[in-house]
């Protein structure tokens, strides 16, 4: 991408930021959306025709580092996941900082839980929580917070090029490689301070919420991890299922050959191999595990 292409080359500010994250856009029919709220809190029906009335569900949260994204612009991955593991999608458009600084996205994932479960005929053992980048964070963070307040455990967890840990500690974001594109480590740097620094108080980096992969996961379901190798944050998955295991959940991690971050995201099932795959990777474990059978392995 030459330099006047690229909207980073404009320097560091929201307004770019949104502005990149306009440019992820779906391109996908065959399906039904449908707005909602759930307990205040923004959400969109994805649902693929021929998925039944009664299908299970996935909550399911974008990603954009906690600043940006919407329900609308990830339907590459809702509208796909719907069709191939015949579910039905709840899309949770959580507050975004710096305008809604932590623990907003946090407050509005449990509180899209709390309410998913009030609905009538929809049991915690029908219900699969998954997302992407920090969407793929805030699951596993939803998880481990349903855990800690006793209240009814999904049937399993799914993330997609996780962003676990706003200290940057992973090394694969010191590979060259992986930082010739956009986001680079300065711009995840970036991301990661104004993240952090948006309300009146700095929060930690390595604060567990946000950085789960410092969590005590205990208790988890069954978890489905997918990686891609061109990502820079793919340690940050990597780290977050090693955890897991550590700490006793049956995890099942997978990396994607030839993949960049969130790639499922960026390019439809129809049209890219790698998405495809990971698509009906998570649909199988969706499906296998709100059947009953767990089927968590480690797979690399």
């Amino acid at each position: 991408m030459a330099a006047e292409d690229n909207p980073w080359s404009r320097g560091h500010s929201i307004e770019i930021l949104r502005e990149v994250a306009s440019a992820i856009t779906a391109d996908v029919r065959g399906f039904e959306a449908i707005a909602d709220s759930a307990y205040g809190v923004t959400t969109e029906w994805v649902i693929a025709h021929g998925v039944p009335e009664g299908a299970p569900v996935v909550l399911y949260f974008h990603g954009g580092a906690y600043l940006c994204g919407s329900p609308v612009q990830y339907r590459n991955m809702t509208v796909w996941l719907s069709r191939r593991a015949r579910v039905r999608v709840l899309s949770v458009d959580y507050r975004l900082a710096p305008e809604h600084p932590y623990p907003a996205a946090f407050e509005d994932g449990l509180a899209a839980y709390q309410w998913l479960l009030a609905q009538p005929a929809i049991r915690a053992g029908q219900v699969a929580i998954a997302g992407d980048s920090a969407g793929a964070g805030l699951a596993v963070t939803l998880a481990a917070d349903i855990v800690a307040a006793d209240l009814p455990i999904p049937a399993c967890v799914l993330g997609n090029s996780p962003y676990a840990d706003l200290a940057l500690a992973s090394p694969s974001l010191n590979d060259p490689a992986r930082n010739q594109h956009e986001p680079n480590k300065t711009t995840i740097q970036w991301l990661a301070q104004t993240y952090l620094q948006a309300g009146h108080v700095a929060v930690d980096a390595r604060d567990p919420r946000h950085s789960p992969v410092y969590r005590n996961l205990t208790g988890l379901p069954p978890l489905l991890i997918q990686t891609g190798d061109l990502d820079n944050l793919q340690d940050d998955g990597a780290r977050l299922a090693a955890r897991a295991a550590a700490c006793g959940v049956d995890v099942r991690y997978t990396t994607y050959r030839e993949a960049p971050h969130i790639w499922p995201v960026l390019t439809p099932a129809d049209q890219n191999a790698n998405a495809a795959a990971a698509i009906d990777e998570m649909a199988a474990f969706i499906g296998e595990n709100i059947n009953g059978r767990p089927s968590g392995r480690w797979v690399d």
